[in-house]
């Protein structure tokens, strides 16, 4: 009987809705509403943002109202934003709202279409991505500069004394393509570095920055051809062109502060990034040994488009519990919990995201028109039969959709007992929920084990990078081929002298300089003969910057 009258219910339910908007002449469907109906934490800064199925008519946006009230039923005044997506329209409050429950009513030709409440409250906690980026501060000994191989590496490429020293303890045919990635390094002796170099271990490329202008995250946008990395000070993402000049910053929305993990630009000028979002909650209420004042960090994903419109807003409190959280990673009774963790987004065959979860072991499928999820895969909510993987991922990082129904990550492997690390490739099967392991790279006779950070990156000619990350036998990456072979193999010669977040591989190529001929021949020279070579080199770059050399073949 009960289960009927639910079904019942469901049924007017979904009539009066259809009602409501025959009625009012919108034929267009909302699918999408942010603030999230009923959520609670919401900055005063907030947007309202409604999503819809089809374009909106100039009819349609003439006719549809956006009113919002506060708790005592007075009305906020705001302005109508039309995006230029053509899907969105987003009502801004002329003021931050104050903290407390408000109340939406969406209506068209003066008929109630939708209406929902959400609360904001005031932030008491603001987030430094610094203490978010895995590993702790001053968690790392200071490097010895003492190594004579280094310092050999170090004078032959006329590189600063601080430069990571790296060696190429395998090669062999890598094909062409640089490595780009950071250092990371969180004390003040040792500066951080935006790092391309070749497959020779020859850097065409670097630029330092002091531990207050802390970057990472260095990354070849593929759809724009622009680099960006993330600048800590003032967590914004920066973007460069292929002369390294500066041409834009990206900066989260709605009062919030971007994270340092993943930024994806889009051909239009739109962009995705994800925040850390830390509210203070009584866990007591949640589990047995819970902190009554325990500072609880989620995971908020925005869509802003070109003209700093959030588009689309998804929050990990209103669709992920907090004891969702892997119990091998995160203490739920522990004062300060990061119950989610994200590091990496990317997007599926059919558009929709892709999120890895540090502290969940999951990867998600979201639904970037309405913020459902769509399935989960690993962690303590797998929706999934993993087959031909016995241990399973675990502090996993770098999702990657790689088509064919193939998916890419990078698997820590903190979970486990015996702790190793790998590049994993799945195939799955939403019908038969089946994820099927096809590809595993791993170090295991040397015990090579990433507890933080790490990629796994696939090439432009289909070969598989592993950028280890920190790890105390001084990786730096692996390159495979299509076939599975090992490549080229990358340490450093002082232990975690490059502790890079990522290594990709890609065919970049720089317009930082010019030269007046693509091709110099100099004739055969005897071994006490001196000859000179004149050329002339055109700067691109917006500054002076130092040629340390040059590599001839």
């Amino acid at each position: 009987m009960l289960s009927m009258k639910k079904a019942f219910l469901v049924v007017i339910l979904l009539i009066n809705i259809s009602l409501l908007f025959s009625q009012s002449g919108l034929t267009n469907d909302l699918i999408y509403v942010n603030p999230y109906p009923g959520s609670i934490y919401n900055n005063p800064e907030v947007t309202i943002s409604l999503g819809f199925i089809n374009q909106i008519t100039s009819s349609e946006i003439d006719n549809i109202e956006i009113n919002l009230f506060d708790d005592y039923n007075i009305k906020i005044n705001g302005s109508l934003i039309v995006p230029k997506s053509g899907k969105n329209l987003i009502f801004k409050p002329d003021n931050v709202l104050s903290e407390g429950k408000y109340f939406v009513k969406i209506i068209h030709n003066n008929v109630i279409v939708k209406s929902f409440d959400f609360s904001v409250i005031e932030k008491q906690i603001q987030n430094n991505n610094n203490s978010f980026f895995e590993f702790p501060q001053n968690s790392i000994s200071p490097i010895m500069k003492s190594n004579p191989q280094a310092d050999a590496y170090r004078e032959k490429y006329m590189l600063p004394t601080s430069f990571p020293a790296v060696d190429i303890t395998y090669y062999g045919n890598p094909g062409g393509g640089y490595y780009i990635m950071n250092r990371l390094w969180q004390t003040t002796e040792e500066p951080q570095y935006l790092i391309i170099m070749d497959t020779l271990g020859f850097p065409v490329y670097y630029q330092t920055f002091t531990l207050a202008n802390a970057v990472q995250d260095f990354y070849l946008q593929e759809e724009t051809g622009y680099l960006t990395y993330y600048k800590n000070a003032d967590s914004t993402y920066v973007q460069m062109d292929s002369s390294y000049n500066v041409t834009n910053v990206y900066t989260a929305k709605n009062g919030y502060k971007a994270d340092g993990h993943e930024l994806i630009v889009k051909e239009d000028g739109y962009y995705w990034l994800m925040i850390y979002d830390t509210q203070i909650i009584d866990m007591s209420q949640i589990v047995p040994q819970g902190q009554v004042n325990a500072h609880v960090t989620g995971l908020i994903i925005q869509h802003i488009d070109d003209q700093g419109n959030v588009l689309f807003e998804w929050q990990s409190w209103n669709h992920m519990e907090i004891t969702d959280a892997d119990p091998a990673i995160v203490n739920l009774g522990a004062n300060g919990i990061d119950y989610v963790h994200g590091n990496a987004l990317d997007f599926d065959s059919d558009g929709n995201l892709l999120l890895s979860s540090r502290n969940l072991s999951e990867i998600t499928k979201i639904n970037i028109s309405n913020g459902d999820i769509m399935w989960r895969l690993g962690g303590t909510q797998n929706e999934f039969q993993i087959i031909n993987d016995s241990i399973n991922f675990s502090a996993q990082h770098h999702i990657r959709y790689l088509g064919d129904d193939l998916y890419s990550l990078y698997d820590n492997g903190w979970g486990r007992d015996f702790k190793f690390s790998r590049g994993l490739v799945y195939d799955i099967d939403t019908i038969t929920m089946a994820a099927i392991l096809v590809r595993d790279d791993n170090k295991v006779e040397d015990m090579l084990f990433s507890p933080f950070m790490g990629s796994y990156d696939t090439g432009p000619t289909k070969e598989k990078v592993i950028g280890w990350s920190y790890n105390l036998q001084s990786y730096v990456l692996s390159e495979y081929d299509s076939l599975d072979n090992l490549v080229l193999e990358m340490k450093t010669f002082e232990a975690l002298d490059l502790i890079s977040y990522r290594a990709i591989k890609n065919y970049w190529e720089t317009n930082a300089i010019d030269f007046d001929s693509d091709v110099y021949l100099i004739e055969e020279v005897g071994i006490s003969e001196t000859e000179t070579l004149e050329f002339t080199v055109t700067n691109n770059k917006n500054e002076i910057f130092t040629i340390n050399g040059f590599n001839s073949s």
